[in-house]
């Protein structure tokens, strides 16, 4: 028989009972074996290895190894992990994403440079500014692939259009700097091709001009009553997920409380948002509120409506890394805002943290 798609999500499911850190996983479709299989590239006991392996028990949540070596660094099949740092049209939602497709979001995240605009794509330059992007867990097929879409030649860097160097990472959800590689454009840039803030997405969002944009709301500005009373009376809105996210309150508030932010999550984390439609002086208001961009940064993320399940892209607040605190509870005021944001849209308040219990 086929193994199902719930068969393949149970069993990722329980990769990271037995794997630490970093780790890839495909479906082994090769043969029909009457059961899920997984190949898998990760850490084991801190050796890196390639696995074959499958769920079983009674539950069939018990990780059963059918065959393992280790991840040859030499050789042209080798499954060992790498980190890179993307930053422009290989972005979620953009027309390189499909290069991707195999890899594992590790989470928003930037790097010291300066970012150009070079028309139908962007390069990184040193500098000491930010730049925003994206940090991924390749394998070596994969990162063979993005050489030659970036044009980087091992065996001619000069004459590269890009060149892949290490370099240091912070990733925003959780502050933590991680040594990656990425992209840097290795030809000379025209003047005045700067993008200021370093986020291509942003730039991209921003070159048509529209009246209106999407913003992205997953904390108490869910709440419609909450958002109008800072940035006023707006025409549309939409209920929809962020993938890849789940909600926690780790953005430390001047009173001592926490905030909503946005934490990284699997493939199967799905954090309900609201995405209203608001004008650029708007959004310039809710920069204010939000302390944009010593407290959240303001970047652009994609959406799915929850109705259409089309894909947009929207601006988002991510708290600063410097304003991380240890996750605990909002107070009570906060957590009526969002509880009745999620009501309001016809979202489930359970997975919500409780307080003592008064009337919401």
């Amino acid at each position: 028989m086929d193994a199902t798609d719930d068969d393949a999500s149970k069993c990722r499911s329980t990769l990271a009972t037995f794997f630490d850190g970093d780790r890839l996983t495909r479906e082994d479709v090769k043969e029909a074996y009457g059961e899920c299989r997984l190949r898998s590239s990760g850490v084991i006991c801190g050796v890196a290895l390639f696995v074959v392996w499958t769920s079983r028990g009674e539950a069939g949540d018990e990780p059963h190894l059918i065959a393992a070596r280790k991840a040859v660094a030499d050789t042209g099949r080798s499954m060992m992990l790498n980190k890179i740092f993307v930053y422009g049209t290989l972005l979620r939602s953009l027309e390189r994403a499909h290069w991707l497709a195999r890899a594992q979001l590790l989470g928003v995240a930037r790097v010291r440079g300066r970012l150009h605009d070079l028309g139908s794509y962007p390069g990184l330059m040193e500098g000491s500014g930010w730049v925003l992007g994206e940090l991924y867990a390749i394998d070596a097929e994969t990162g063979r692939d993005l050489d030659r879409v970036e044009g980087f030649d091992p065996s001619d860097e000069v004459g590269s259009l890009y060149r892949r160097v290490p370099t240091q990472v912070q990733l925003i959800a959780t502050g933590e700097t991680v040594t990656a590689e990425t992209y840097v454009y290795n030809q000379a840039v025209p003047a005045g091709s700067s993008i200021e803030h370093g986020d291509y997405r942003r730039s991209r969002l921003e070159a048509n001009g529209a009246e209106r944009v999407w913003v992205i709301a997953y904390g108490s500005n869910m709440h419609t009553d909450r958002l109008t009373d800072r940035i006023g009376s707006y025409r549309e809105s939409r209920a929809g997920f962020v993938d890849h996210a789940r909600l926690t309150f780790n953005k430390g508030a001047s009173s001592g409380g926490v905030y909503a932010n946005l934490a990284r999550g699997t493939r199967e984390d799905r954090c309900p948002i609201v995405a209203a439609r608001l004008t650029p002086q708007q959004v310039l208001s809710l920069d204010r509120y939000e302390g944009t961009p010593s407290h959240y940064l303001r970047t652009v993320i994609p959406f799915q409506d929850r109705q259409t399940e089309a894909v947009t892209l929207g601006y988002v607040y991510l708290a600063a890394p410097e304003q991380l605190v240890e996750a605990s509870v909002p107070n009570w005021d906060y957590l009526r805002h969002l509880a009745r944001g999620y009501e309001e849209h016809g979202f489930e308040t359970e997975t919500l943290p409780r307080v003592q219990r008064r009337e919401i």
